[in-house]
């Protein structure tokens, strides 16, 4: 970000800026947004956006600093540990409610983690949900990293196809992610315990 507004009314302008960049994302993607789009989705002047940010890429930067600072506060591991089975719909459950309630975080996290983007967000995004899994997994054997990075890369595609389907079929669709990452991270759980 190329200055923090210190007074009320440039704070809201950065907020919608963000947000506009958030949908835009969510609905054409990173790539295909551009500055001019967010400015007037924004109801801004590109001159004003610019004040703030000084390219597309530092407003990626911002909008994915913000979104792993919600994702670190909303994502907490039960106290208590629980089985594969539960950890594993804890899981997507709360990724599935997260990116319906952040748009923009999906693709985000698509683009620089699953599409080889030259962004760097991934670390942002992405070791906010390592760490989430690896504590909801850890009253069971720990998958390898590796292992955690497919599931996590395979949630994102999933949760990234499923508004492109019908709304009746995306209870099928989650119940679907759910056994596919059970058997993944989970080999040991007999099949007629998954989901």
């Amino acid at each position: 970000m190329r200055r923090t507004p210190q007074q009320e009314r440039g704070q809201r302008r950065v907020q919608q800026i963000l947000a506009a960049a958030a949908g835009l994302f969510s609905e054409v993607g990173y790539e295909a947004a551009t500055t001019n789009m967010i400015a007037h989705r924004a109801n801004t002047s590109i001159g004003s956006l610019y004040q703030f940010f000084p390219n597309k890429e530092a407003i990626v930067e911002t909008l994915a600093q913000r979104l792993a600072d919600d994702l670190a506060r909303t994502l907490i591991a039960p106290a208590q540990p629980i089985d594969c089975v539960r950890a594993i719909e804890g899981f997507v459950d709360q990724l599935e409610r997260f990116s319906r309630e952040h748009p923009g975080f999906l693709p985000l996290l698509h683009s620089t983690l699953c599409s080889g983007s030259t962004i760097h967000l991934s670390p942002l995004l992405h070791k906010s949900l390592q760490h989430y899994l690896q504590a909801l997994l850890s009253a069971n054997d720990l998958p390898e990293m590796q292992s955690i990075n497919i599931a996590i890369c395979s949630t994102a595609a999933v949760l990234c196809f499923m508004p492109t389907q019908e709304a009746k079929f995306h209870p099928l669709i989650l119940a679907e992610l759910k056994k596919a990452l059970t058997r993944y991270l989970c080999p040991d759980v007999p099949p007629t315990l998954t989901c």
